[in-house]
C-alpha cells in the first residue's frame, strides 16, 4: 500500500460522513505480504474521502477471541 491508513475504534457512521469520509468497503479478506511477513486479517469498514485518502476501520465487540 502507498497511502498510509490509519486504525480508527469505533467512529459512527453519521460522524464519518460528516467528516467526508464514505464507505468503499466492508468485510474486506487481506492477505498481504510485508517484506518477509505475511499479514491476514479481516478489515470490519474501508472508507475514502473525495482526495482519495483512505482508512480502515476496526470495530471491537468486547469479544475474547479462542
Amino acid at each position: 500500500m502507498n497511502r498510509c491508513c490509519s486504525a480508527v475504534n469505533g467512529i459512527g457512521h453519521a460522524d464519518a460522513q460528516g467528516a467526508g469520509w464514505e464507505r468503499h468497503a466492508t468485510e474486506v479478506a487481506a492477505d498481504v505480504t510485508i517484506g518477509r511477513a505475511r499479514v491476514v486479517a479481516r478489515l470490519d469498514r474501508v472508507e475514502a474521502t473525495a482526495d482519495g485518502s483512505v482508512r480502515i476501520v476496526d470495530w471491537k465487540t468486547g469479544a475474547t477471541a479462542v
